[in-house]
């Protein structure tokens, strides 16, 4: 019996801030310029108490790749975010801003964030916490609305319960799932509604479902290892409608632990027991 392996494209990533490592891509990428990459990071109970200047540094080693990163786990007051940006901006020579969350969660508070590069990305308005008037969440989701150049959008964060099982996280799953269809059909004209998250469950299993049964949902990553555990999992994921014509198909899991020549374990003890998920969309026209 002859196997017959599909073809795999491999891209030199280039023209978005990331270069140095090949990606698998399994599409075509769309080439565009001007263009945006949007990440995903849980950065591992994050917090002025717990991480030096000496973590920092290779904490935003991994940053600097991004135009916009929707960060999870963010503990305690805003002073590590403070940290964080005057690191980068230093590094980089460009001037990222963060929006943070008020502290969500019945047992541990977090906080959520969006860091941007000014330069390319517009804030509209404040950052605001979903209404979780029915107490759906153990964390309830935050949200704002960007804008760059004529990509307008809104960006969607969530950090879904773990819990001692799957069944812990299907009441979360399916409401994520509900929050997601009814942004989205707020503008009939609208399809860029991006949901960002650690879902602590990979698509395929159990409870994803919720969220891949929506109609025309695209998720950016469909295969890899987000996670630095000893098997690791693909609890990390960018997700939108499939008719969102900015996106390029260009998208991975950012995998520093080799890209900074780090061992697992002094990875997750300086920058994250998370890997960042990124998807890079067109900013040059819009397709609304």
């Amino acid at each position: 019996m002859r196997i017959i392996l599909p073809l795999i494209i491999l891209i030199i990533l280039t023209g978005c801030g990331m270069t140095g490592f090949i990606a698998l891509q399994e599409e075509p990428v769309k080439s565009c310029s001007p263009n945006i990459t949007i990440a995903s990071f849980n950065l591992r109970k994050f917090s002025d108490a717990s991480r030096t200047d000496e973590e920092l540094n290779k904490v935003t080693d991994v940053m600097k790749q991004f135009d916009l990163i929707a960060a999870q786990e963010v503990l305690g007051n805003t002073k590590i975010l403070n940290r964080t940006i005057n690191i980068l901006n230093k590094k980089t020579g460009k001037k990222y801003k963060y929006a943070v969350s008020i502290p969500v969660g019945n047992v541990q508070k977090e906080r959520y964030a969006f860091i941007y590069d000014t330069s390319k990305i517009k804030i509209n308005g404040e950052g605001k916490v979903y209404n979780d008037k029915y107490d759906k969440f153990i964390r309830e989701p935050f949200y704002a609305n960007f804008k760059a150049n004529e990509f307008d959008f809104t960006l969607m964060t969530i950090h879904i319960l773990y819990g001692n099982s799957a069944a812990d996280r299907t009441g979360e799953m399916k409401q994520i799932a509900n929050v997601y269809e009814y942004f989205q059909g707020l503008d009939d004209k609208e399809n860029d509604m991006i949901l960002t998250g650690d879902f602590n469950t990979e698509p395929g299993q159990a409870n994803f479902e919720y969220i891949q049964e929506i109609p025309n949902i695209k998720l950016a990553i469909t295969k890899g290892k987000s996670t630095l555990g000893k098997n690791g999992n693909l609890y990390d994921n960018i997700i939108f409608d499939s008719g969102t014509q900015e996106y390029t198909n260009s998208k991975g899991i950012y995998l520093f632990d080799e890209i900074l020549e780090m061992d697992k374990d002094k990875a997750q003890e300086m920058v994250s027991d998370h890997r960042p998920v990124y998807a890079v969309f067109c900013t040059g026209e819009d397709d609304d």
